[in-house]
C-alpha cells in the first residue's frame, strides 16, 4: 500500500443551497485527511479561474434527472480548461450509470457515496488502480468496469456531521440561519412514483436520540440556527425519536417544519410539534381521487387527508403545506382531476403544489408507462416537476390539458383576496412579508 497523499476534490452545483448529499459526503473526506470545497455556479462570477487555482483532482457532481444536461455541460468545460477526473452520483447516475460513456465522466458512484468516494480519494492520493471499488463504474482501455453498488451505511451515527463549513465561503449562504436536517435516511412506503426506495430501499435507519441533538447543538452554538427544516420523508415515524426531539427544540424555543405522511399523525401528535414550534408540516397528499390513490399505492384515503387537516387547523399549525400531482397514472382521467380539485378547495391549505407526475428512471410507474407504451422516448430534461412540456402520453388527457389545469388551477389558488388577506395578517416580520412577496411574483411569473 503506498503513502497516502492529500486528494483535492471540487463538488460543483448550481443553486445556492446547503446540499446534504454533499455536505456528508464532504464530511467524509475530510475526516479521511482529504481536501474539499464546494463551487455554487450561480454565486461565482470566475469559476474556472477559482478552479485552475483549487486545482482539484477529482471534481464531483451530484445528478437528478432533470439536472444532468447542465451537469453534462459543465463537466465538458471545466475538462476542456482543466486536467482532472470527474465523477458523477446521485439518483439520475445510480439509475443510468451508462453516462460513463460519456467522455467527459470518468467515474460513476452508484447508490449511498461515503464509502466509495472515500476509497476513490485514497487510491487516487496513493497513485493506486481505481478499477476495484464497490458502488464505482470506471473506464479502463475503452472498456467500462460495473463495480456492484454498495451495501447501505446501517449505522449512521458513525457519519461525521455535514459539513456546512463548506458553503461559508459564500456571504448569502452564511448569513442564513436556517439549517436543513436529517434524522434518518429511506422510506418504508412503496408509492409507484418514487425513486427513493430504487436507491435506498424500503428500510428506514434512524440516527439515535442523541446524535440528532448533538449536531442539532452544534448548529445552534456555531452557525446561529433559529430555525430546522427537516427532510425525512416521514418525521413523525416513531415516536421515541420524534418526541425527544421536539422536547429539545421546544426548550431551545426554536421553529421548525417536516415532512409527514397523513396516516402518521394524530391529535396527540400534532399537539407535541405544534407546541415545540413547527411551523408547517408538509403532506404529501398527491389526488383526491381513491381510484388513483390505490392505484399508485399511496395507501392513504381522502377521508384521512380531511381528518389530518382538521387536526392541524385545530392544533394552530401556522402554515399548511400540501403536495397534489396531476397525471399520477396513465388510466387518470378528468373525474379523478376533478375530485382533486374539489379537495384542494375543501381542506384549503396555506400552501400548495399542484406538479404533473413524472415517471422516473427506477420507478414502478416508469416500468407501467413503459409497458403500456405510454412513453416513446426518455428525453431526461423533461424529467422536472414544473416548466417542461413532457413527451410521455395517458389514455385519457393530453399534456396540453393537464399543463392548462396545472396554470389555472395555480393562479386561481393563489390570487384570491381571502386567501392573500389570511396570509398577510400571518405575516410578522419585514424579512417574512419580503419572501412571501418573492415566493407570489415567482408563483405567478412560473404559471
Amino acid at each position: 500500500m503506498g503513502v497516502l497523499k492529500l486528494t483535492k476534490i471540487a463538488f460543483i452545483q448550481e443553486i445556492a443551497y446547503e446540499h446534504l448529499g454533499t455536505a456528508y459526503l464532504s464530511a467524509v473526506l475530510k475526516k479521511a485527511g482529504h481536501q474539499c470545497n464546494v463551487f455554487v455556479t450561480s454565486l461565482e462570477k470566475n469559476l474556472i479561474d477559482k478552479l485552475k487555482e483549487a486545482k482539484p483532482d477529482l471534481i464531483a457532481f451530484s445528478v437528478i434527472t432533470g439536472s444532468h444536461k447542465w451537469c453534462l455541460a459543465m463537466a465538458r468545460k471545466i475538462k476542456d480548461e482543466i486536467n482532472c477526473k470527474v465523477i458523477f452520483g446521485g439518483p439520475h447516475a445510480t439509475h443510468f450509470p451508462e453516462v460513463i460513456k460519456e467522455e467527459a465522466v470518468d467515474y460513476v458512484c452508484r447508490g449511498e457515496g461515503e464509502e466509495a468516494i472515500v476509497e476513490l480519494a485514497d487510491k487516487l492520493g496513493r497513485g493506486e488502480p481505481t478499477t476495484n471499488i464497490s458502488g464505482i463504474w470506471c473506464k479502463k482501455d475503452g472498456e467500462v468496469i460495473r463495480n456492484d453498488v454498495n451495501k447501505l451505511i446501517e449505522n449512521i451515527d458513525s457519519l461525521p456531521f455535514p459539513d456546512r463549513d463548506a458553503y461559508y465561503k459564500y456571504k448569502k449562504m452564511k448569513n442564513n440561519p436556517q439549517k436543513r436536517f436529517l434524522t434518518a435516511r429511506g422510506c418504508p412506503y412503496d408509492c409507484i412514483f418514487c425513486a427513493s426506495k430504487v436507491a435506498f430501499g424500503r428500510r428506514v435507519r434512524y440516527r439515535s436520540v442523541e446524535n440528532i441533538i448533538s449536531e442539532m447543538e452544534e448548529c445552534i452554538t456555531k452557525y446561529g440556527t433559529n430555525h430546522f427544516s427537516i427532510l425525512d420523508d416521514t418525521f413523525t415515524f416513531k415516536k421515541d425519536i420524534l418526541y425527544p426531539v421536539c422536547d429539545y427544540l421546544r426548550a431551545k424555543k426554536l421553529t421548525w417544519d417536516c415532512f409527514t405522511r397523513v396516516d402518521r399523525v394524530d391529535e396527540e401528535i400534532i399537539r407535541k410539534v405544534v407546541d415545540s414550534g413547527c411551523e408547517k408540516i408538509s403532506f404529501g397528499l398527491e389526488s383526491g381521487s381513491e381510484r388513483i390513490l390505490r392505484l399508485i399505492n399511496k395507501n392513504i384515503s381522502v377521508s384521512q387527508i380531511k381528518e389530518a387537516c382538521r387536526i392541524c387547523r385545530k392544533a394552530g399549525l401556522r402554515y399548511l403545506e400540501t403536495t397534489f400531482m396531476i397525471g399520477n397514472h396513465p388510466l387518470e382521467t378528468m373525474e379523478d382531476i376533478d375530485a382533486t380539485i374539489t379537495l384542494i378547495r375543501e381542506i384549503d391549505p396555506d400552501l400548495i403544489a399542484l406538479s404533473i407526475t413524472s415517471p422516473f428512471p427506477g420507478t414502478e410507474l416508469n416500468r407501467i408507462m413503459k409497458e403500456g407504451g405510454y412513453i416513446n422516448t426518455e428525453n431526461w430534461d423533461e424529467f422536472v416537476l414544473y416548466g417542461s412540456r413532457p413527451s410521455w402520453r395517458y389514455e385519457y388527457l393530453t399534456i396540453d390539458k393537464l399543463k392548462d389545469i396545472q396554470r389555472r388551477f395555480t393562479r386561481s389558488f393563489y390570487l384570491r383576496a381571502n386567501y392573500i388577506v389570511r396570509q398577510l395578517r400571518k405575516i410578522k416580520t419585514l424579512k417574512e412579508f419580503l419572501y412571501w412577496s418573492r415566493l407570489a411574483i415567482d408563483t405567478v411569473k412560473a404559471f
